[in-house]
């Protein structure tokens, strides 16, 4: 059996979950899922409180024996000593990468690694894992692209997608939207997360800031918007940058190595050093809205997404986690 550890198990919670999901099904018979408060196999799902869930987990490893371990969450490094002790394989499936705090990383390592892109393969090397397999994340073909702009549409909707957290600049995106000089703008943020409070209490009195929480399909929700901003501070990956590219969005994002995997996004993508706070991701929202960037803009073109293949790498996942 096939053991993945993971944090939140919730299938919508981000690209993780949607990697681990989309692994688990690929391959049901050989896989179970262990989350804070779930346990998830081919016979049965059962839930616990998280305050249990080291003890949970101590007995399903000890009872089941899996003969693989995947983590998915680095707070389950910690567990390393126990699967060494019962001679369980490891892999650190790793999802992202994270400026600080790498002690428990360096000393509590898995057997193996897995890099999501070359981002999250440098941070993996530089906590001194030397093992490693590259197998990026894979893109979904865009179900739902943008639609064409209505001619008599006079506002400007603007979408955020991602978790409401740090990590993910959507702080800082509101903070530039509310200074904006105009009337004719929506801020749509779709997502949950540990800011939302805060991000609410901010926007309380604009009209035009709507917050949609945590949506299943939310490019189906952004169809009709005419830009969408990714305003990451880091990302191991970034999957809702490149959804947002390949369902062909005019998309404003910080300028980090995870969002340069493809080699041309032409005028589609307008890059930000998010490093210098909200004034410039505000200066290149007025920019483009002044000069219509958002109107005529290039797609990339399909073919780069070829190598994002689900298929393709759901194959790879399983040719290493099999052998």
């Amino acid at each position: 059996m096939i053991l993945h550890l993971i944090n939140n198990s919730q299938e919508n919670a981000g690209g993780a979950q949607k990697i681990l999901w989309a692994i688990y099904r690929h391959m049901p018979a050989q896989s179970s899922i262990f989350s804070f408060t779930q346990y998830i196999s081919f016979a049965k799902n059962t839930e616990h409180k998280k305050i249990f869930y080291i003890l949970k987990l101590f007995g399903i490893v000890i009872k089941s024996r899996p003969r693989l371990v995947v983590i998915h969450h680095r707070r389950f490094l910690l567990f390393q000593p126990l699967f060494k002790v019962l001679g369980i394989r490891s892999v650190f499936l790793c999802h992202n990468v994270f400026p600080d705090h790498h002690l428990a990383e360096r000393i509590f390592k898995a057997n193996k690694a897995i890099a999501i892109s070359t981002p999250t393969k440098v941070y993996l090397e530089y906590i001194g894992y030397s093992d490693i397999v590259l197998i990026e994340n894979f893109i979904d073909f865009p179900a739902h692209p943008k639609l064409p702009r209505p001619l008599a549409k006079k506002i400007v909707d603007i979408a955020y997608v991602g978790r409401l957290e740090h990590q993910k600049g959507v702080d800082l995106l509101l903070d530039s939207f509310l200074t904006l000089p105009r009337e004719k703008l929506n801020l749509h943020i779709i997502g949950a997360g540990r800011l939302e409070e805060s991000l609410k209490s901010k926007a309380k009195h604009n009209p035009r800031v709507r917050f949609y929480g945590s949506q299943s399909d939310p490019f189906k929700l952004v169809a009709e918007f005419d830009m969408l901003i990714v305003p990451s501070r880091w990302e191991g990956f970034g999957l809702v940058f490149y959804e947002a590219i390949a369902n062909k969005h005019f998309v404003i994002a910080s300028d980090i190595d995870a969002f340069k995997l493809i080699n041309t996004v032409a005028s589609q993508v307008v890059y930000v050093d998010i490093g210098k706070g909200s004034g410039a991701l505000r200066k290149a929202m007025l920019e483009a809205l002044d000069n219509n960037k958002y109107l005529s803009y290039a797609p990339v073109d399909v073919s780069e997404f070829e190598r994002f293949s689900k298929i393709t790498q759901l194959k790879k996942y399983e040719k290493l986690l099999c052998s």
